[in-house]
């Protein structure tokens, strides 16, 4: 991520962003990007909490090693299945 961020002159957030739009979208999944155990991790949080307020809600439920990105791709991906 960070590779392609500096090659477009752009942050790495601005990355994810992009890339959570097209999970959202359904044309790429969360699991492609992070890995499909971390997509599990986090869609178990999601689901035992599911009227969660805020992402840091869930992140302090997560290990470190998920960052809010993370979370993000899995919400986006899971809330495209929902609709």
């Amino acid at each position: 991520m960070t590779e392609i961020a500096e090659k477009r002159s752009l942050k790495e957030g601005t990355i994810f962003t992009h890339l959570t739009y097209y999970v959202a979208q359904g044309a790429l999944k969360a699991s492609d990007i992070i890995g499909q155990d971390k997509v599990e991790v986090i869609a178990k949080c999601i689901k035992d909490n599911n009227n969660f307020s805020s992402l840091t809600e869930l992140k302090h439920q997560l290990s470190n090693e998920i960052s809010y990105n993370d979370i993000r791709l899995v919400v986006a991906e899971m809330r495209d299945k929902n609709t």
